[in-house]
């Protein structure tokens, strides 16, 4: 037999969309109402200085920076199937899993400038549709609107775990108009960042303690 392969032809593996998603979703927060964590990443990754998030049974999130294309929104999950992906489409796919796992009525993203302004919709995992947005709007915008129960076990334990989590994100990242409160610290003995990553080494109170807070684009990871 030849030690040498011969060629028969080529081709490739038709992947179950609908089940890969689920099955990342499942794998990409513990809790879906932890969403507001990918999306600060999101939003720093795409250079903002400002996050506005706010809401009482919807939420909207607003936050400028590099905008969203249409092929971008088209294909929103697409950066988890590449490699070395671009971290902002990354964590806002990871946003979208997140949100979607509370079972919303509507998620809808808005994204660019004049004639290149498109919209995002989607109510799960199956579909999505992008259509042009003709309002005036720059910048990035978020709605996310649940039913009439809905929003009692999601919106709030969603700010919760942004406040707690928003650890070094710039000082524009607010929830209902206020910084978390982990950025009042400033008791810091050293902050070092690389590569989207931020170390955060915190002076205790008690010497006994020493805090050391890691995170990614300002939030804090686990």
């Amino acid at each position: 037999m030849s030690s040498d392969g011969e060629f028969r032809g080529s081709g490739f593996f038709r992947i179950d969309r609908a089940k890969a998603l689920e099955k990342l979703s499942a794998f990409q927060l513990e809790r879906g109402e932890q969403f507001l964590l990918p999306l600060a990443r999101c939003a720093a990754a795409a250079g903002s200085g400002r996050l506005e998030v706010k809401g009482t049974t919807a939420l909207k999130a607003v936050f400028t920076g590099v905008p969203f294309t249409r092929a971008e929104l088209a294909d929103p999950y697409g950066a988890l199937f590449v490699e070395d992906s671009d971290p902002r489409l990354r964590h806002f796919s990871a946003f979208l899993l997140g949100v979607l796992r509370t079972r919303p009525r509507e998620v809808a993203v808005s994204s660019g400038a004049g004639p290149e302004r498109f919209r995002l919709r989607a109510s799960g995992l199956e579909t999505e549709t992008v259509e042009r947005d003709d309002r005036r709007d720059v910048g990035t915008t978020v709605h996310v609107r649940w039913g009439a129960l809905g929003w009692l076990k999601s919106l709030g334990p969603a700010k919760d775990a942004a406040r707690r989590a928003w650890e070094m994100t710039p000082p524009g990242f607010t929830v209902d108009g206020a910084p978390p409160s982990a950025k009042s610290v400033v008791r810091l003995v050293r902050r070092q960042e690389a590569g989207g990553l931020r170390l955060r080494v915190q002076a205790p109170e008690d010497p006994g303690e020493t805090r050391v807070t890691f995170c990614a684009f300002g939030v804090a990871v686990e």
